[in-house]
């Protein structure tokens, strides 16, 4: 067979290149195809990224719904209500040695004789409520610890308003009202019991100071709280703690019993006041 002559083999070499170039196809261009690779992969870095901060949002704020957003906050409970019981022990405590530190004198003047009882009765008043707040504590503080039954929620205000609302209400009403009476009974007993009329008068200004600080205090705390429908600070705890009573006293003949005895005995002493001498 006789050779091909130069310029054939050339011509037949430049088909055969021909050929295979038009089988394979046009090569992808792979630099100008990064960028829209790269921002696909952000644009799907940033749709997580949301979903992550929805879902923080959701779980911050108590939403969700689902089951695995619900959490049990028994611990938190229970440390909240030892953070009453401990410092209403001490002004129990503190209240019962000085209820009868002022006794009534025969020569006692009509001013003295009448601030004594109302020290008196203040200190009486300061006693009883701390001695509930601690009770109301230490029995929600018990049922926490042998309750075998799952209680969960999405945040913590929601598990007291679901399963403590009354006694947290409660023990948090009685201690600040304990409180406040054995303040305003210390600061006339100072008034009185001190000699000189000048630091007589600053020991009841230095309490009363105290006082307005002290509900200041309260009134922006209790303003940050959620306040289930009522109207919000110490007027909004006050007026929740007794329909809350109210309501537990048309089912339980017990708080019945107990409502209907304060409600007697505060207008007896509201009745009988213009004779106390």
């Amino acid at each position: 067979m006789k050779p091909l002559s130069s310029p054939l083999l050339f011509i037949a070499i430049i088909c055969n290149l021909t050929a295979c170039h038009s089988l394979a196809g046009p090569r992808p261009n792979v630099v100008a195809n990064m960028p829209s690779i790269a921002g696909a992969r952000c644009g799907s870095a940033a749709e997580t990224q949301q979903a992550r901060q929805t879902k923080s949002a959701l779980l911050l704020s108590g939403g969700g719904g689902s089951e695995a957003e619900l959490k049990d906050y028994s611990s938190e409970m229970s440390a909240l209500f030892g953070n009453i019981r401990i410092p209403a022990a001490l002004f129990a405590g503190a209240s019962a040695g000085a209820a009868f530190a002022m006794p009534l004198g025969t020569s006692d003047g009509f001013a003295l004789g009448f601030v004594k009882r109302i020290y008196a009765l203040l200190m009486m008043c300061a006693l009883s409520c701390q001695l509930l707040a601690i009770i109301v504590a230490t029995l929600s503080m018990g049922t926490i610890a042998v309750s075998a039954e799952s209680r969960k929620a999405s945040c913590l205000s929601d598990y007291i308003e679901e399963y403590f609302d009354l006694s947290w209400v409660t023990a948090r009403w009685n201690f600040l009202a304990g409180i406040f009476s054995f303040v305003v009974g210390q600061g006339m007993r100072a008034w009185l019991t001190v000699g000189c009329p000048i630091f007589g008068k600053a020991a009841l200004g230095v309490m009363v100071s105290s006082t307005i600080f002290a509900v200041g205090f309260i009134e922006d705390n209790e303003r940050k709280r959620r306040s289930g429908g009522v109207s919000k600070g110490l007027l909004g705890l006050t007026i929740k703690y007794f329909t809350s009573m109210l309501k537990k006293a048309t089912k339980d003949p017990l708080f019945a019993l107990g409502s209907l005895l304060s409600a007697v005995t505060w207008g007896y002493v509201a009745y009988n006041l213009p004779h106390v001498w």
